[in-house]
């Protein structure tokens, strides 16, 4: 374990640089949560502000991200540790209890803050997918009135759809 003076800096730095992190995945959870609230009420224009505001959230986090790799690549070299397959865990391995709390405490918030976005996305999706579904049934009982082969359905890119009879059968000579 290395001292807690030759240490701190770097260890100040890279967990000031989490903090940072943490808060821009807080706000990348707001406009997800808001761009969910937005599709479920039929806002569009609240759908792409918030669509927008994330965009710039997630190229913050992945400049963010490119820093906290540095940091963390610094207190890595400091501290002998290998430099492939660097983490907050092997890291708050070789620092004193004092230095590492602090690390595996954001580390632990992070992770559930992850998921959390995770869970977002995928209720997001879901919800597009639902909609894009929804859409296409309306759209295809608009154009069905009096077609009584099925044809007048439309597939993802628009188009109309030919006749699903005999689909099963497919001659090839």
């Amino acid at each position: 374990m290395m001292p807690h003076t030759q240490t701190a800096p770097l260890t100040d730095q890279l967990l000031h640089l989490l903090r940072h992190e943490e808060n821009l995945l807080l706000q990348a959870r707001c406009a997800l949560a808001e761009i969910h609230r937005a599709l479920r009420a039929s806002d569009l224009p609240a759908v792409f502000r918030a669509q927008h505001q994330h965009q710039i959230l997630q190229q913050e986090l992945a400049e963010s991200a490119h820093t906290r790799e540095e940091a963390a690549f610094a207190l890595a070299t400091f501290l002998n540790v290998p430099a492939k397959g660097i983490s907050i865990s092997l890291l708050t391995t070789k620092l004193t209890p004092a230095l590492s709390a602090p690390l595996i405490s954001i580390r632990d918030r992070l992770q559930t803050l992850t998921g959390e976005i995770l869970e977002l996305q995928r209720r997001n999706a879901n919800l597009l997918d639902s909609l894009r579904s929804y859409f296409r049934s309306v759209l295809s009982g608009l154009t069905d009135e009096g077609d009584s082969t099925g044809t007048g359905r439309y597939g993802p890119s628009g188009v109309r759809l030919g006749s699903t009879a005999g689909s099963g059968l497919l001659a090839r000579g």
